[in-house]
């Protein structure tokens, strides 16, 4: 029974199609696809999802549809309980039963629209698309600008999904526009399929400060209807304020949610500025660190050149001083040769020994001679009345035997 769905164009007598206006962009639109959803049907669909806990529930779309500018507009003023729909393998679906509930509900409420497409409730299973969803909407619903739609209550997400440009697939459709509307067949079927207890009115308000309307829309004290009407007028504007109450939630959260990213993102703003700066000061460090690195290997370096200038400075004294002793002892040497020459002895026959540590008389003698007799020769040449009174360093003449 699909084909009494697929309905398109104008109804003779209706009015030429003209874009809503009020509304607002959620998410993203799709360049080839634009969908408007009129505010009570948006609202009524969550109410109707939410209703028997967990359990999956369908629905029908009700609008008008054109073609401008090679793009589909899709205006969505109606949603139809599916009723009497059964369990096929598992999955919920539509029964002729359904079809034919569908079929009187668009007669009675939405007389000139066309069917746009369906909705899937599937609570806490998110908003992804079934497979059997798509096989069962590629059957029934064929016309390109019909679309299906996911909601999950609990997470309170919903999809719309599109076909493709081929037809071959259905793609998730990226954002659509909700707007306001009178929308007054919607709110008549809202109050005759009302899903909680309409607010109870005050009777003295009733009677004296709200006009009396009958279904026709006219005003009049002989209406039997009056209070039920009166509570269907009441019930539209409860939802109407949930609505706004919804939205006023939602903006709340996503502003809290941006005050704490923004308090996040200037923490971790503040953060970065304050490693720049530690780095900039380490950098400071570091060069004056090198500086005096430098200055201290410059140090070094030139105590090192003075050490190695003393240490020659030093080493040509000591040298110098070396040969002068050596030419002193040769000085030394040659006054004593002159000098035993002038007394008339041998220098020839003679040597001249000097005391090293530990030299005894006794010692040199048997040393010199091969025997200590000569000691008191030794004693009377180099004028040495004591025997044990030798100096380190001390020069003394050792005759020869033959002179003596």
């Amino acid at each position: 029974m699909q084909q009494d769905f697929e309905q398109n164009g104008t109804a003779p007598g209706q009015k030429e199609f003209t874009f809503p206006v009020n509304v607002k962009q959620m998410g993203n639109i799709d360049k080839t696809l634009k969908i408007y959803i009129e505010d009570y049907v948006y609202t009524y669909m969550y109410q109707y999802a939410k209703t028997g806990g967990s359990k999956e529930k369908l629905m029908v779309l009700a609008g008008k549809h054109t073609y401008i500018n090679d793009c589909d507009v899709v205006i969505i003023s109606g949603v139809i309980q599916a009723k009497n729909t059964a369990e096929e393998n598992g999955a919920l679906t539509f029964t002729d039963e359904s079809w034919i509930y569908i079929n009187e509900q668009m007669r009675r409420y939405f007389d000139g629209l066309s069917i746009l497409g369906w909705c899937h409730v599937q609570p806490e299973f998110g908003i992804f698309m079934m497979a059997r969803d798509e096989v069962f909407h590629k059957k029934c619903f064929k016309n390109k600008f019909q679309v299906f739609c996911t909601i999950d209550p609990m997470e309170k997400q919903e999809c719309f999904y599109a076909y493709n440009d081929e037809m071959t697939s259905l793609r998730p459709v990226k954002g659509y526009f909700i707007y306001y509307d009178k929308n007054e067949a919607m709110q008549e079927y809202m109050l005759d399929n009302s899903i909680s207890k309409p607010k109870e009115i005050p009777e003295s308000i009733r009677k004296e400060e709200l006009p009396e309307f009958d279904k026709s829309g006219k005003t009049g004290s002989e209406t039997k209807d009056k209070p039920e009407t009166i509570d269907r007028i009441d019930a539209a504007e409860r939802i109407r304020k949930v609505l706004n109450a919804k939205e006023d939630s939602k903006r709340k959260s996503k502003n809290g949610k941006y005050a704490a990213m923004t308090v996040f993102t200037g923490a971790i703003c503040a953060a970065f500025v304050f490693m720049c700066v530690n780095m900039v000061n380490n950098m400071d460090r570091l060069q004056t660190l090198e500086k005096e690195i430098t200055d201290v290997k410059y140090s070094y370096e030139s105590i090192n050149t003075q050490m190695e200038t003393t240490a020659e400075q030093v080493f040509a004294v000591k040298a110098q001083e070396e040969e002068q002793k050596r030419k002193e002892e040769q000085n030394i040497k040659a006054e004593n040769e002159k000098e035993e020459t002038k007394d008339g002895k041998n220098l020839d026959s003679a040597a001249i020994y000097t005391i090293q540590y530990g030299d005894t008389l006794w010692s040199i003698c048997d040393s010199y001679y091969g025997s200590p007799e000569m000691i008191t020769s030794v004693m009377e040449i180099n004028s040495i009345t004591d025997i044990d009174k030798l100096y380190v360093g001390e020069r003394i003449v050792l005759p020869n035997v033959k002179n003596n």
